[in-house]
């Protein structure tokens, strides 16, 4: 059985196994259940979290942390920002949905090519991103992830 999935009519595609897939699944769980249990502001969560050690180590599958329930990588990402956590939002619930897209999108855009959370925050205006979800979410993950590099680009 082949575990790796491949984009057909794209010679340039990156393959992804399905251990990644489900791993980019998770951390967009995170990003939703921080939104709607905790009620973090979105904006500051985003900025939070791509800067964050959690985020990279989950990507780059530090095993401690990648194999871990996403109550437990939350847990790591507060820890890491205990007493500078973003504020909270009684309207952030209302955004799970967005917030579990961005998650998906950015985890998935590190395996793609390997930019990092802090370099998204560097040369894209990942606020405008997560603001385009209405949009964006309707087209595939590889494409949303072009038209970010394209329109907010810095």
């Amino acid at each position: 059985m082949n575990d790796k999935m491949y984009y057909k009519g794209d010679e340039s595609a990156v393959e992804i196994n399905f251990i990644e897939l489900a791993l980019i699944e998770k951390l967009g769980k995170v990003l939703a259940y921080a939104v709607r249990e905790r009620k973090y502001n979105r904006y500051e969560l985003i900025e939070k979290w791509l800067s964050s050690e959690t985020f990279y180590d989950a990507v780059t599958f530090d095993v401690s942390l990648s194999s871990q329930a996403l109550t437990y990588i939350l847990s790591r990402f507060e820890k890491e920002y205990e007493g500078n956590l973003p504020s909270t939002d009684e309207n952030s619930p209302l955004y799970e949905d967005d917030l579990f897209w961005f998650g998906y999108v950015v985890a998935y855009w590190f395996f793609l090519d390997g930019t990092t959370g802090k370099e998204m925050l560097q040369k894209y205006d990942m606020k405008h991103s997560l603001d385009g979800y209405d949009v964006l979410h309707t087209v595939s993950v590889r494409t949303a992830i072009e038209k970010i590099k394209e329109d907010d680009a810095l």
